[in-house]
């Protein structure tokens, strides 16, 4: 293995590690030792991947959200059907990822909250995620079927729902199963969807 496969296979169980540690204990119960023995490295090592715990925090976030949008796309690729079943779809799975493994929802969701600067990161990410969902409903019904403005208006009302009521739910202040979640988003969805032009 060469040094630069060694690097790379460190900054890896770092990661890892981080997901365990930060996804688990919370970000501000997080330290550098923390993640270290998690990852059976020493703290040179994690200086060698990230300048800071931020730093990892960051990557970490980072992963988690590729990985939901990539389920999210795929979903709503693969599922044949009108809007409501690619839309239902499309939730299920980010709820698949968020929910299923915990610490994830928990990075993603709740502990980006607790970093001045992740917090500008998942602002800006909001509106790549609602440019997204526009791009995907033009896609669909065809890009003369609503104003474009109305799709990003609405697009990023639709992202800013999900993600409070993802907060809501993996933070345990929902009493109510994830398929009524999932239902009920999608039923907002399909009702705040741009209306084609007469």
């Amino acid at each position: 293995m060469s040094a630069d496969e060694r690097k790379a296979e460190r900054r890896a169980l770092l990661l890892e590690a981080g997901l365990e540690v930060i996804g688990t204990r919370g970000w501000s119960q997080t330290t550098v030792r923390d993640v270290c023995q998690q990852a059976g490295l020493t703290e040179r090592y994690f200086y060698e991947a990230f300048d800071d715990r931020a730093g990892l925090l960051h990557e970490v976030y980072g992963q988690v959200r590729a990985e939901t949008v990539a389920a999210v796309l795929s979903a709503f690729g693969a599922t044949p059907g009108g809007p409501r079943r690619k839309a239902r779809a499309a939730i299920a799975a980010a709820f698949t990822v968020l929910a299923d493994d915990p610490r994830k929802g928990r990075v993603l969701i709740l502990e980006g909250q607790n970093d001045e600067r992740l917090q500008q990161r998942r602002q800006e990410d909001m509106i790549a995620n609602a440019d997204l969902l526009a791009r995907l409903a033009v896609d669909y019904l065809g890009e003369t079927a609503f104003d474009a403005d109305d799709a990003a208006l609405t697009s990023l009302a639709l992202v800013g729902a999900v993600s409070e009521v993802g907060t809501a739910f993996l933070a345990g202040r929902l009493p109510v199963s994830r398929e009524r979640v999932i239902d009920h988003l999608t039923d907002h969805f399909l009702s705040v969807l741009p209306r084609p032009h007469s």
